[in-house]
């Protein structure tokens, strides 16, 4: 199944040590070393150290990535403009992502490294341009960052309700030949 492919289909299985688990379950082997499984829409991506082969330990961590969905979703979408455009490689990617937005660009970075494998992006740059979190003090009339979803006013100290950026996730460029 290396490589792409439809993937394996079972309808029980077990996973690392896991106990079998009822439902559906696609695995697929992206690249020699990462494998992706989705469970119920569940994403899983479980990296191997190649050396500890065959050994539990050769785990090196499995964590549930709802980036895996996200950049499949974009990866789709640049693939279907480059297409659209008559190009044959993608050279750049650009995303806007709002620091509330519930992604972490290292995952995403990660993701788009294992999904664009084989495609005409694969090699492409990702660019991630990161949109701090803004939000409107309609007391003292202006807007202010933080870091939370639940923000006070720096100068009155009164809660926002209004938060005017920081959730996107956009596709805003790409750069293909």
């Amino acid at each position: 199944m290396e490589g792409g492919g439809a993937g394996l289909l079972n309808k029980e299985t077990r996973n690392a040590g896991e106990k079998p688990v009822h439902g559906f379950l696609i695995e697929e082997v992206l690249r020699p070393g990462i494998h992706l499984s989705v469970r119920n829409r569940r994403y899983t991506l479980s990296v191997w150290n190649p050396a500890l082969a065959g050994c539990p330990a050769g785990l090196l961590f499995r964590q549930i990535m709802h980036e895996l969905s996200i950049m499949q979703s974009a990866l789709d979408q640049v693939l279907e403009k480059a297409r659209q455009a008559g190009a044959s490689r993608v050279h750049a990617i650009r995303l806007r992502i709002g620091a509330l937005s519930g992604v972490v660009p290292d995952a995403l970075q990660f993701a788009f490294e294992a999904l664009a494998d084989g495609t005409p992006a694969q090699g492409a740059q990702l660019i991630i341009e990161d949109v701090p979190a803004r939000f409107w003090c309609a007391t003292c009339r202006h807007e202010f960052e933080a870091t939370r979803m639940f923000a006070e006013c720096p100068d009155c100290h009164r809660p926002s309700g209004e938060l005017r950026a920081g959730r996107e996730m956009e596709l805003t460029s790409l750069e293909v030949d």
